[in-house]
């Protein structure tokens, strides 16, 4: 009863796995399939690896939501240790949400103000 095979799961995934893939993106981001697969013992990593492409290219959307809630996921635990104001803070999580998380220039911008946009001369 030891054999691994004996656990793994094939064809369609479940919703529990798919819920745990999820989870697993949002903690590790996309493409750590190593890291995710510790979190779905009922697959293998090239099991995740197939099911992560077929939601990039059949539910982008999907794939762009999980991606930005990695993103936030990471920036909280940022947070914790940052040194950031609560004011700062704030117009980086507005800037993003109007920028969208591609635009780091117009993110700066937003923060430090047009006189300073350049990401490079935050000082």
């Amino acid at each position: 009863m030891d054999d691994i095979s004996s656990v793994l799961s094939t064809g369609k995934w479940s919703a529990l796995e798919c819920e745990q893939f999820e989870e697993g993106v949002i903690e590790h981001g996309w493409g750590n399939w190593t890291a995710i697969n510790e979190m779905i013992p009922t697959r293998k990593r090239s099991q995740i690896k197939s099911h992560a492409q077929k939601v990039s290219t059949r539910h982008s959307a999907k794939k762009k939501k999980l991606e930005t809630s990695h993103a936030y996921r990471t920036l909280e635990q940022y947070w914790a240790y940052s040194e950031w104001t609560e004011d700062e803070r704030a117009r980086f999580e507005r800037a993003v949400a109007v920028r969208g998380w591609d635009d780091w220039c117009g993110i700066a911008r937003e923060i430090l103000g047009p006189s300073q946009g350049d990401v490079g001369s935050s000082k």
